[in-house]
């Protein structure tokens, strides 16, 4: 099978990555991107599904790697490579969309300075033990807290419905009396509100590096985390606060 990153996307790669890595040692930026071009070429060559997305939508997530200065190494556990259906009206394509995990959107979050602390999500529930909301707090100088609830879910149910051709991701459903399942629940909530204040995140540390605090990251996190990123099943269980490090690859 032919390589799918070919000479002609390097001078784009390392040119992002100069970006990332001001400073740093032209042979250091070059091997670091060479490294994360060997992993994304293994992950595409060992994955059926990954072979089936455009081409562009491939390319487009790799220069949004080196940009973010992340790297698909699954030990890492910081993106994901997620194929999607997507529905062109005359037939279904698929392309490949970066799935962060939500350790690295909220270290995004403390690195660009817009948090402080987070902690574990609480399930409210309805009588019936059902989801009714869920809470996430975090800190920013005092905390905040918003609740996410079951019309936010709703809205993901009907849009993985979509992607996955009529049929949403079971864990929608796995709840009691067939609502969403609570470690989804928790997952997903936590996704809505750091995936859009990542966003910002990462606009903060593109535009101004200088303000990128790379230090030991500290925030309240589960001590255990049992996850599977290509269904987005999330449990937590037994919070504790710990430090944790998080290093961009620049």
């Amino acid at each position: 099978m032919n390589k799918l990153i070919t000479n002609d996307e390097l001078p784009t790669l390392y040119g992002l990555a100069k970006f990332v890595a001001s400073g740093m040692p032209e042979a250091f930026v070059k091997s670091r991107v060479a490294h994360e071009i060997s992993l994304f070429e293994m992950l595409y060559q060992q994955s059926p599904e990954l072979q089936r997305c455009t081409k562009d939508s491939l390319l487009r997530c790799m220069r949004e790697i080196i940009l973010d200065g992340l790297t698909v190494a699954p030990e890492a556990g910081q993106v994901y490579l997620i194929p999607f259906n997507i529905d062109t009206g005359k037939g279904y394509i698929t392309v490949c969309k970066l799935q962060y995990s939500i350790n690295t959107l909220i270290a995004q979050c403390i690195m660009a300075r817009l948090i402080d602390a987070v902690l574990p999500p609480e399930i409210v529930k309805n009588e019936d033990g059902s989801v009714k909301e869920v809470i996430v707090k975090f800190k920013k100088d005092n905390w905040c807290e918003i609740i996410v609830d079951t019309s936010q879910f709703e809205r993901l149910k009907k849009m993985s419905t979509k992607v996955n051709k009529g049929k949403p991701n079971p864990l929608y459903t796995a709840g009691v009396n067939g609502t969403i399942d609570e470690g989804f629940a928790k997952a997903k909530a936590l996704r809505i509100v750091f995936g859009k204040l990542a966003s910002t995140a990462k606009t903060l540390m593109r535009v101004h590096p200088q303000f990128i605090d790379n230090n030991e990251v500290k925030e309240f996190i589960p001590s255990e985390l049992v996850k599977n990123e290509a269904s987005e099943n999330f449990q937590l269980a037994n919070y504790s606060v710990v430090v944790i490090s998080f290093h961009l690859l620049f």
